[in-house]
């Protein structure tokens, strides 16, 4: 059975693609809390090669999504709500400031894309598809965020 789709060609690189893929997963609990990641099936899901794999793998490992045991492998891992509460007081920090700094850039057609964002929204949150809300609010966010132009602060946001 297939878990993910294979990555589609886009702009962003294949590692990003991959990384996106699978912490989705994680926190749609595709995978689920402790489960054993196979990283060949994912490769071979997501039509990559184990590289990308890997090295999206380290960054969630990282994130405190992962945990990685050498010459074992990685598993998904066990999420307490003080673990989630110190990452949203993080994200609070972060993305506040880079909001704070990017509304004063922002043209009238970023604020109608993200008004347009904000029914589609609605309609996920009644439909209770955790996937597609979570897809919409972080195109929301990241129109925001584009317009600081600061790929440093992009990329710190999306490791989140």
């Amino acid at each position: 059975m297939t878990l993910l789709t294979p990555i589609e060609q886009t702009r962003k690189t294949l590692t990003a693609q991959v990384y996106e893929r699978i912490r989705e997963a994680i926190i749609q609990q595709t995978f689920s809390s402790g489960q054993r990641i196979d990283q060949n099936k994912l490769a071979e899901d997501l039509e990559v090669s184990l590289v990308p794999v890997r090295e999206a793998l380290k960054t969630l490992e990282a994130e405190g999504l992962v945990s990685i045991i050498p010459r074992r492998s990685a598993f998904v891992s066990e999420i307490s709500l003080k673990d989630l509460a110190d990452l949203y007081f993080a994200r609070q920090l972060i993305e506040g400031e880079a909001t704070y700094q990017a509304v004063q850039l922002m043209h009238d057609s970023d604020f109608a894309a993200m008004e347009r964002l904000i029914p589609q929204m609605r309609e996920a949150t009644e439909r209770e598809d955790l996937g597609d809300f979570m897809r919409l609010n972080r195109t929301f966010h990241m129109t925001i965020y584009a317009s600081l132009n600061n790929l440093h602060i992009i990329q710190t946001i999306q490791a989140q």
